[in-house]
């Protein structure tokens, strides 16, 4: 490949399949909980029913990750932007601490939740 990856491009570009994931989310949650229920109690087998909990597992654990990388994104734009104002005024360059990083994420964590 070449070329560099503009991630907010990218974002704007493909932010539909978020959506379309967290719609997938919806759907599963209620496909398990129509089967367990009324006349579709025995729609499906205990497989296929493992099977719709494993997918909603899967999309789950993938929009957690996504959203927090987009925190730890944000944490490193909002970096570079400080780091950018301090050397027009005459400070040097730095570079984040991974305790830093950590703190500020987890903080950013707790504040979203």
């Amino acid at each position: 490949m070449s070329g560099t990856l503009n991630t907010e491009l990218f974002q704007k570009s493909y932010g539909f399949l978020v959506d379309q994931k967290e719609k997938e989310i919806k759907e599963l949650k209620r496909e398990i909980s129509g089967a367990n229920k009324g006349k579709n109690k025995n729609k499906y087998s205990e497989e296929d029913l493992q099977t719709l909990r494993n997918a909603l597992g899967k999309n789950k654990d993938e929009m957690h990750k996504f959203k927090q990388n987009e925190v730890k994104r944000d944490i490193k734009k909002e970096h570079k932007r400080n780091v950018a104002e301090r050397v027009k005024k005459g400070a040097r360059a730095f570079f984040m601490k991974k305790g830093n990083f950590l703190k500020n994420f987890s903080c950013l964590k707790l504040k979203n939740r």
